[in-house]
C-alpha cells in the first residue's frame, strides 16, 4: 500500500512538473516575435491565447505612462483639415480581434517601437550634450537633444516609418475631398502619467505632457 501511494505521489509531482514546463515553454514561445516554429505551431498557439494569453509585461513592472500619438493634416497653406490619435484605435482593435488579432499586434508592435528609437535618439543625443555641458539642467539638455532630432528627423528611422505610417492612415481615414486637401501632416507624441492604484477614484484629471513634435512635412 506504501509502495502504491508512493508511486502515486510521484506520479502526481511529474505531471506537475511537466504541465508547468510545458506553460513556461508555451508562454515564452506565445509571446516571443514571429519565427519559423512560432508560424508552424500558429493553429496551437493561437488555442493557448484563448486561455492564457499574457505580454511580456507580465515579467516586468507596470507602466508609468501611456503614450499618445497624434497625426494633424494640414492643407497647402498649413490650415489643419484632420487630426487623429493613433494609438487607442490600435489597442481597441488588439482587444476587439482576439484571438485573432496577429495583424493589430503587428502594427501596434512597430508603432511603439517607431515610438521607443525616437525616444533613444533623443535620450542619447542628451547623453552626448551633457558631456558637453555639465553645468546645464535636465529640461535644458532635453530640448536641445529634442531640437536636433527634429532637425534631422529624416535620418531617425522611427520618424521615418511613423511618416510612412500618416500615408496609410490618410488614405483609410480622410475622406475623398480631405485627401485632396491634405499636402503636410505633423507628427506629435505626448504621454499621459498613469494613475497609482491607490488614486483609482479620485477625481485627478489626466494631463498630457508633449514628448516631441516634428515639424509639418510634405506628404509625398
Amino acid at each position: 500500500m506504501r509502495a502504491i501511494f508512493y508511486f502515486m505521489k510521484k506520479t502526481v509531482k511529474i505531471f506537475v512538473l511537466i504541465l508547468f514546463s510545458f506553460y513556461w515553454i508555451s508562454t515564452l514561445l506565445y509571446n516571443s516575435p514571429n519565427n519559423y516554429i512560432k508560424i508552424k505551431l500558429e493553429k496551437e498557439m493561437k488555442f493557448f491565447g484563448l486561455f492564457f494569453d499574457q505580454k511580456w509585461n507580465f515579467f516586468a513592472p507596470p507602466p508609468q505612462e501611456n503614450d499618445r500619438l497624434y497625426f494633424t493634416y494640414f492643407d497647402e497653406n498649413k490650415k489643419p483639415i484632420a487630426f487623429f490619435e493613433i494609438l487607442t484605435p490600435i489597442v481597441k482593435a488588439k482587444k476587439d480581434t482576439r484571438p485573432f488579432n496577429t495583424r493589430a499586434e503587428m502594427i501596434d508592435y512597430t508603432i511603439y517601437g517607431a515610438i521607443a528609437d525616437i525616444s533613444s535618439n533623443v535620450i542619447a543625443l542628451r547623453e552626448k550634450e551633457k558631456l558637453k555641458h555639465n553645468n546645464y539642467d535636465l529640461i535644458k539638455l532635453d530640448s536641445i537633444a529634442k531640437q536636433k532630432v527634429i532637425d534631422n528627423s529624416e535620418k531617425v528611422k522611427g520618424f521615418l516609418l511613423l511618416k510612412n505610417y500618416s500615408q496609410i492612415v490618410a488614405k483609410k481615414f480622410l475622406n475623398e475631398v480631405q485627401f485632396q486637401k491634405a499636402k503636410y501632416v505633423g507628427i506629435k507624441i505626448n504621454t499621459v502619467k498613469i494613475k497609482k492604484f491607490s488614486d483609482r477614484y479620485k477625481k485627478i484629471p489626466d494631463t498630457e505632457y508633449n514628448l516631441i513634435e516634428f515639424k509639418p512635412y510634405h506628404i509625398q
